[in-house]
């Protein structure tokens, strides 16, 4: 629970402008200023919004069908997950899973979270956010860590862990 409200800290802070008192806080969209809004007003709110709304074109209705799709793609998984009782096999189906729908091309200039959604184009952090989300909402306890240029995810399972490079598809698990 700790490192999710870190998480959400992180990503407020990552998508707000913080302005000193007396300045006005601006926004790129309605979308983003709801967000900002609703996480200040509520310290559970999901973490998909905040990861979204750094992006000047999302909007109600294209967050909505990003999230439904997500929604529709963790359901999968959790079908996957009650078949099997290894973890570790649980954790390859996802991981080749999340490549093949979401991480289609690196992009080292910073794409913004939502092009995972639009045309497949992430770098290690995106990738990696995404990976943190879709596992977390399936009950498994993760940590992204960065280093320097870079940032991977740990997976927490009982008696080992688990470390995901969402930039390498052949053996990043």
């Amino acid at each position: 629970m700790k490192r999710v409200n870190f998480i959400r800290i992180l990503c407020l802070w990552f998508v707000c402008i913080q302005a000193a008192p007396g300045q006005a806080l601006y926004f790129q969209s309605p979308f983003e200023r709801n967000i900002f809004l609703q996480t200040q007003a509520n310290s559970s709110s999901s973490l998909l919004p905040l990861l979204l709304a750094a992006d000047a074109t999302i909007d109600d209705t294209r967050f909505n069908q990003i999230s439904g799709q997500l929604d529709n793609f963790v359901a999968q998984m959790a079908r996957i997950q009650r078949k099997y009782q290894s973890d570790e096999q649980v954790l390859q189906i996802i991981f080749g899973q999340v490549q093949k729908q979401y991480l289609h091309s690196y992009d080292k200039n910073y794409p913004a979270f939502s092009q995972l959604f639009v045309n497949g184009k992430f770098n290690c952090v995106s990738g990696t956010g995404l990976y943190a989300l879709i596992l977390q909402r399936l009950g498994y306890t993760v940590e992204i860590h960065e280093k320097a240029f870079h940032a991977y995810l740990q997976v927490q399972l009982p008696g080992t862990v688990v470390l995901m490079d969402a930039t390498d598809s052949q053996n990043g698990l």
